[in-house]
C-alpha cells in the first residue's frame, strides 16, 4: 500500500471536503474562517503522521515499503524465522528485512542500518560492495572470519532476489575448523610420538656400532635395554592408534552380542594381578551378585577396563588400594563400573582435556611410566560405541574416581532385577 492510496488517508480527505461544505454554510465571516483553518489544521496533521508512518519500520522489525511485495506476504517472516542459519536481505546497501538468528548474530538494531553499521566487519562490507553491481554466483562462497565471536568462522553465499534486493546467508564453519585442527594435530602429536622413540633407538644403535662401546659387555646391556623399552613404546603406540582407528571405522556397525560383563571384568582383573606390575595386588574388586548383560564387543570392553585399571596402578600412590566396583543403576537399566585410586589426583582444569588424544597432564611423568597418551581416548571412543557414558571426578591430594555407565542388553531389559543386591568381594 502506497502513501496517497492510504485507507486512512482518503477517508480524511472526504471528512474535510464534507467539512468545507458545511463550514461555508456557517454565517459570519471570520466563523466560516476558523472552521476551514481547523480542517486544515487536521487535514495536515493526518497528511504528517501518515508520512511518518510509511517510514516507520513495523513492530516485527522489518521494513514493509521497501520490501513490497514481499511483505504482502503473510507468511513471509515465519518463512525466512524458519531459516537456522542467518539470512539478511538488503536494498541500496540498508538492510531491510533480517531473520531473527541474524538479529541475534549482529544485535539489534539492525533493520534500517547501513551495511557498514550493521556488519560491523571490513571483510563483509567490501565483499558486499563489490557484488552491488555485478552478477553473483550464487555457488561463491566467501569465508569470513571473527564475525560475532573471534574464534568464529562463517561461509557467506550472497544471491540477488530481484534487482533491487540482495540476500545474504551465512553458516557457522567452526566446529568443522575445530574438527579439521584436531585432525592436523592429532597427526604431529602422532609423529611427534613416534619420531620420539625412534630418535632414542637409533642414536643408541649408532653408539653400539662404536668399537669401544660394543666391547663394553655392562654399556652395551644397558643401551640394549633401553632400545628395547623404546621399541616396545612404539610398538605400544601402534597397537593403541589401530585401536582408535578400528573403533572410529566401526562406529556405526551393530553390535548386538550379550557380554557377561562382570565375568570379563574379574578376568581382566585377574590377568593384571598376576601380571609384571606389583601394583596388581592392590586391586580390590566388589560386584553386585546376578548381574545383567551387555550388549557390545567383548573384547573392546577388555580393553576398556584394562586401560582404566592400569590407568589408576600407574599413578595411585604406593600402597594404596585400587577400588574398582560394578553394580546396578538405580533404574537398574544400566551397568556402574567405577574406578577409584588414591593417587595425587588432577587440577579440575585439565579434566575437560584427559580425554583428549595425546593429552597429558604432566608429559614427563606420563612417559617415563609408560604412558602413550591414548588411553584415554580409547575409553572414551569404545564407552560412545557402546552408548555409554564416562565421567571423571578429582581434586588434587585425593586421587581420581572414573566412573562408566553401560546400557544392559536388551533382552535383560524385559527381566529388571529390583531386587535386594549381595556384594561379593574378589580377595587376592
Amino acid at each position: 500500500m502506497t502513501f496517497f492510496s492510504s485507507q486512512r488517508l482518503f477517508i480524511t480527505l472526504l471528512i474535510a471536503i464534507a467539512g468545507a461544505l458545511l463550514a461555508a454554510q456557517i454565517d459570519g465571516y471570520w466563523a466560516r474562517t476558523v472552521a476551514i483553518v481547523v480542517l486544515c489544521i487536521i487535514v495536515v496533521g493526518v497528511i504528517l503522521d501518515e508520512g511518518v508512518a510509511a517510514s516507520r519500520k513495523h513492530a516485527d522489525g522489518q521494513d514493509h515499503d521497501l520490501m513490497s511485495p514481499l511483505n504482502e506476504h503473510p507468511e513471509f517472516l515465519n518463512l525466512i524465522n524458519a531459516v537456522p542459519n542467518p539470512l539478511l536481505i538488503i536494498s541500496k546497501n540498508r538492510v531491510i528485512s533480517a531473520n531473527l538468528s541474524a538479529i541475534q548474530l549482529l544485535a539489534p538494531p539492525l533493520i534500517g542500518q547501513n551495511i557498514a553499521g550493521a556488519f560491523r566487519h571490513s571483510a563483509v562490507i567490501e565483499k558486499l560492495a563489490q557484488t552491488q553491481n555485478r552478477p553473483i554466483d550464487i555457488n561463491e562462497i566467501h569465508i569470513i572470519s571473527g564475525l560475532g565471536q573471534r574464534a568464529q568462522k562463517w561461509e557467506m553465499r550472497i544471491g540477488f532476489m530481484d534487482d533491487k534486493h540482495r540476500i545474504v546467508h551465512l553458516s557457522d564453519i567452526s566446529a568443522n575448523q575445530a574438527v579439521e585442527k584436531m585432525r592436523v594435530d592429532f597427526v604431529a602429536n602422532a609423529s611427534h610420538e613416534l619420531l620420539t622413540p625412534l630418535a632414542s633407538i637409533k642414536g643408541f644403535i649408532e653408539t653400539l656400532g662404536d668399537e669401544e662401546t660394543a666391547t663394553d659387555k655392562k654399556t652395551r646391556s644397558k643401551f640394549l635395554t633401553i632400545i628395547a623399552n623404546e621399541a616396545q613404546r612404539m610398538e605400544s603406540l601402534i597397537r593403541d592408534l589401530m585401536s582408535l582407528s578400528r573403533i572410529e571405522a566401526s562406529s556405526f556397525a551393530d553390535i548386538a552380542k550379550e557380554v557377561k560383563f562382570t565375568d570379563m571384568t574379574e578376568q581382566a582383573i585377574n590377568s593384571l594381578k598376576k601380571g609384571s606390575n606389583k601394583r596388581g595386588k592392590d586391586i580390590v574388586f566388589t560386584a553386585d551378585d546376578n548381574m545383567p548383560h551387555v550388549s557390545g564387543d567383548e573384547e573392546l570392553l577388555r580393553q576398556m577396563v584394562i586401560n582404566i585399571v592400569a590407568n589408576s596402578m600407574r599413578y595411585a600412590k604406593k600402597d594404596t588400594p585400587i577400588l574398582v566396583t560394578i553394580e546396578k543403576t538405580q533404574s537398574a537399566s544400566m551397568i556402574r563400573l567405577t574406578v577409584k585410586d588414591y593417587g595425587d589426583g588432577i587440577a579440575i582444569e585439565h579434566i575437560p582435556r584427559l580425554t583428549e588424544r595425546f593429552y597429558r597432564v604432566d608429559s614427563g611423568r606420563s612417559k617415563a611410566l609408560g604412558g602413550t597418551g591414548l588411553g584415554l581416548s580409547l575409553v572414551k571412543h569404545i564407552i560412545q560405541r557402546h552408548r555409554g557414558h564416562l565421567d571423571i571426578s578429582s581434586k588434587p591430594g585425593d586421587g581420581t574416581l572414573i566412573t562408566i555407565l553401560l546400557p544392559i542388553s536388551a533382552k535383560d531389559h524385559d527381566n529388571l532385577n529390583h531386587s535386594p543386591r549381595a556384594k561379593r568381594t574378589i580377595g587376592d
